[in-house]
Parts: C-alpha cells; sequence; structure tokens
C-alpha cells in the first residue's frame, strides 16, 4: 500500500504538465511504476495536433433578389417645349422585384422588373388647340377645364451596374438604364360645371415606349441586407409624338427607393 502512495506522488508531476495540454485533444500516454511485484499503471492525456484553420472566404458570385418600392417626383420644366405641370401633383410610383449578382467586393450586376403607375397633373395643356384638336377633337374648352392630367401604366425594366464605392460601410452608386412600355395611358378631363369626367386615349399622339437613363445613391444595411437610394431619373425619348404634339412632358423625376 505505501508503494502504491509512492508511485501516485511521483506521478502527480506528469499529471500536472499534462492538464494544460488536455484543453487541446486527447492523445494517451502510458506512465509505469515498477516496484518489486506491484506494477502501477497510469494513463495521462496528451496533447494532439491542432489543425490548421482557415480563414473563409468571402461568398462572391451570390444572388440575391428582393421586392421593390419606389417613389418619384416629376420636376417641373418651364422651356418652351415642354408642358407646364404642378410638380407636388407629378408623380410616379414602382412597384417590382429585384435581382442582384455580387461579381466582387466592387461590382454588382442588377435589374428590377416593375409595374410603374406615372401621373402627371398639367396646367397649360387644354389651352394648346394643337393639344386639345389633336387628343379631344375639339371637344373640350380650356375655361370649362377644372382639372387635367396624363396618366401612363407602365411595365419597366431596369439593368444597372452597382459600384460599392464604400465596400466595408456599403455605401454605393447605381448607373444604368430602364425601358418602360406604357400599355394603357390617357388624357383626363374633369371639368367645372358639366357632371363626370372624360378620357381621351388617343394612341397615335402618345408613344408605346420610352427609355431612361437611371442614377442611384444609397447604402445597403449590415443587419437586414436591405438598400436605401435616392434616385434621379431623365427619360431621354418622347412620350408625345413629336409629329402631333409640338410639347412634351418633363423627363426628369427625383425619389427614393427600397430594395
Amino acid at each position: 500500500m505505501k508503494k502504491t502512495i509512492i508511485c501516485y506522488l511521483a506521478a502527480m508531476p506528469l499529471m500536472l504538465v499534462a492538464q494544460p495540454a488536455q484543453r487541446n485533444g486527447n492523445m494517451e500516454t502510458t506512465v509505469k511504476k515498477s516496484h518489486g511485484d506491484t506494477l502501477t499503471q497510469i494513463t495521462l492525456d496528451k496533447p494532439c495536433p491542432c489543425e490548421k484553420k482557415h480563414a473563409s472566404k468571402p461568398a462572391y458570385h451570390r444572388y440575391s433578389h428582393d421586392a421593390t418600392f419606389a417613389v418619384g417626383f416629376i420636376l417641373p420644366d418651364d422651356g418652351a417645349g415642354m408642358y407646364t405641370i404642378d410638380g407636388i401633383k407629378s408623380y410616379h410610383l414602382d412597384f417590382g422585384w429585384g435581382h442582384r449578382y455580387q461579381m466582387n467586393r466592387v461590382f454588382t450586376l442588377g435589374s428590377i422588373y416593375s409595374y410603374s403607375f406615372h401621373n402627371y397633373r398639367l396646367k397649360d395643356a387644354a389651352s394648346d388647340p394643337l393639344f386639345t384638336g389633336n387628343i379631344t377633337g375639339g371637344s373640350v374648352l380650356p375655361e370649362e377645364v377644372k382639372k387635367q392630367t396624363f396618366r401612363s401604366h407602365n411595365i419597366s425594366v431596369n439593368v444597372y451596374l452597382r459600384l460599392y464605392v464604400i465596400p466595408q460601410s456599403k455605401v454605393f452608386i447605381d448607373l444604368g438604364v430602364q425601358g418602360d412600355m406604357l400599355f394603357n395611358k390617357y388624357y383626363k378631363v374633369k371639368y367645372n360645371e358639366r357632371n363626370g369626367m372624360e378620357r381621351f386615349h388617343e394612341n397615335h399622339a402618345f408613344r408605346p415606349f420610352t427609355a431612361s437613363a437611371v442614377a442611384r445613391i444609397g447604402k445597403r444595411s449590415h443587419i437586414s441586407q436591405k438598400d436605401f437610394s435616392f434616385f434621379a431619373r431623365y427619360r431621354f425619348t418622347e412620350i408625345f409624338n413629336g409629329n402631333v404634339l409640338m410639347k412634351d412632358l418633363p423627363p426628369l423625376s427625383i425619389g427614393i427607393q427600397l430594395q
């Protein structure tokens, strides 16, 4: 019995040395003490070789998709070739679905497919004989008009390239182009004294397709992975057919977008 106690006491330094290594892994080492006819075997833990941990690389070439919503206000243009509009009451609303393909830390390709509603509150269109003659057939007199608007329902496709100017904080700039198909468009008049209102769908005076340049600046949230941005959209094609009407609607709008 005394010999066994002495063997344990002799092995204690080895056990103390082996304890820190137990945190790193499990391998066995055997310590044997022999005293006469008594053989004592003590099993201790030895550290195992630690596996090298490789740093995970950023998951580029990632696809993502989100619902989008945008509201923009059309800026009045007092130029000679533009109809006067009420800027506060002239706007467009976009509802759509966006797709993104992240190529690397800096560049991302994206596309947005949306339905958009455009409302232009006109001020002087009814006083233009060319406008009323071609759109209404001369049935609308300026003094009878209380409110007049041009409206369109569009299907839009926007393709853009995103540049993360500050990749760490996810601040980005989008540059792209947008095409719109105006599948329902009309001139709407509300009268002063007459009851009700009228709509004029004069398709030969309204173009069915438009194209615009789009720029956005915004930030992508690290937590929700959603985008918030301010945008400017400039239409570089006409809405009204230049062979029929001499003036067009203002081309520039600004607003906010969530995706």
